[in-house]
């Protein structure tokens, strides 16, 4: 299995798109990575959600969707995004508060996109 982390910057949320690290996209192959890209978060109800993979000079964007998730999970600079890479275009996703622990949210598909809790060790 292959994996990725990103970190959220203000540009990450600004720019409403995340970029695939071109390294991952060379390990994982390209034909590998076709629309849609679904993410399925490990936390809350086991909701999966489709974001569009767009192509440019720069690189692999996830785009239309990934501004939805965003504020449904209520990221936000600091955070940490784990992806890992299980088959067909399909990601588990494990999101880190800026401490380093799990993101918890309601065990609710209806988020109203207000704060989360962390996750007490």
């Amino acid at each position: 299995m292959a994996h990725f982390l990103k970190h959220v910057t203000e540009e990450t949320v600004a720019l409403k798109k995340l970029l695939i690290p071109p390294e991952f996209v060379s390990k994982c192959g390209r034909v590998n990575l076709t629309n849609p890209v679904v993410l399925e978060p490990t936390v809350g109800d086991p909701l999966e959600l489709e974001v569009e993979l767009y192509e440019d000079t720069s690189g692999f964007w996830l785009r239309n969707g990934w501004q939805k998730f965003a504020y449904q999970y209520s990221l936000r600079k600091g955070h940490y995004l784990v992806f890992e890479y299980k088959s067909y275009s399909r990601f588990k996703l494990v999101m880190l508060g800026a401490n380093g622990l799990d993101l918890e949210f309601p065990a609710s598909r209806h988020f109203s996109g207000s704060g989360h809790e962390q996750k007490q060790q």
